[in-house]
């Protein structure tokens, strides 16, 4: 177990492959009252409570490598500006918090009953929120109060539907402006797929479980501005139905691309399309077939 009584005025610690039952080391901890930068990776350690209120000069935090059955994150911190974490570790704060330097949240969940007053994340640019008791009017109003953000995910349990304003969360004020945007879940019957209503400037775009009946691929290349594509397990289709995802136009700019779908049975790339491809990962099982002119690319093989 690490010991950090000669390191009191220690600002970054990265911990990797610790083990440890946790107990401990929470006492540990409560000796770096210096810290600015605090992160687990690979880290085996289960804590039943971890508090963090004690740091009063962090500014990133990310605990993602580890196990929190009851995370108490002091939000009183006005210092920090990076909090990442695993899908619903931790709740959004309240409307009484200062939270006026926070830059990048990652993942946090929307409380059952989400207060009407708000916090103040004037300055919030990256949110990662997942949506677990499907309150999308919460949601809807929590964006609408993100003048900033430049990247946004948002995740939701499988039985729920993400409705068109949050496929399009045009309630963002900086829609506009918005360069990655990765939705996770099933999308309503009534919302189709078109390009014209993403964000003109996004460059990064991750679909996952989205339950598309068509290749959605003629659509994404009109995004003219999309260098990062990946699409993961967007198709939903009949019993022993398969599709292609057939591109034969667009993608300009295109770099980066990822297909794994087990609904997919070929995936076919048409002379002239994605250009600057440089980077591509598919399935196991889709047949790929790409030009002449993009045979240097670097494919690799998703099991």
């Amino acid at each position: 177990m690490p010991k950090f009584s000669n390191f009191r005025l220690l600002k970054v610690l990265d911990l990797v492959d610790v083990e440890n039952g946790g107990g401990d080391l929470v006492k540990e901890f409560e000796k770096l009252i210096h810290l600015k930068y605090l992160r687990f990776r690979r880290c085996s350690i289960k804590f039943s409570s971890f508090s963090f209120h004690h740091m009063k000069t962090l500014e990133t935090l990310d605990i993602r490598g580890i196990d929190i059955d009851n995370p108490n994150l002091s939000w009183t911190s006005s210092t920090l500006r990076h909090v990442r974490c695993n899908a619903a570790d931790l709740e959004l704060p309240n409307s009484t918090v200062d939270l006026r330097n926070l830059q990048t949240l990652k993942w946090v969940s929307i409380p059952r009953s989400l207060d009407t007053k708000l916090i103040l994340l004037n300055n919030l640019r990256k949110l990662g929120v997942f949506n677990e008791f499907e309150d999308w009017v919460g949601m809807t109003n929590l964006l609408g109060k993100l003048p900033s953000l430049v990247s946004l995910a948002i995740s939701a349990i499988i039985i729920y539907v993400l409705p068109v304003e949050i496929v399009y969360p045009k309630a963002l004020p900086n829609y506009q402006n918005l360069r990655s945007l990765h939705l996770k879940g099933r999308w309503s019957k009534t919302t189709t797929l078109d390009a014209s209503l993403f964000p003109p400037s996004l460059i990064k775009l991750t679909l996952s479980r989205c339950g598309f009946r068509q290749n959605p691929m003629p659509e994404l290349g009109k995004l003219k501005n999309l260098k990062k594509l990946s699409l993961q397990y967007v198709m939903e289709m009949e019993m022993d139905s398969k599709v292609s995802a057939i591109c034969s136009e667009g993608f300009p700019v295109l770099q980066y691309l990822k297909v794994v779908d087990l609904e997919l049975e070929d995936l076919v790339v048409e002379k002239g399309v994605m250009p600057m491809l440089t980077y591509l990962e598919i399935g196991p099982h889709i047949k790929l077939q790409l030009p002449p002119e993009l045979q240097h690319v670097t494919t690799v093989r998703k099991s």
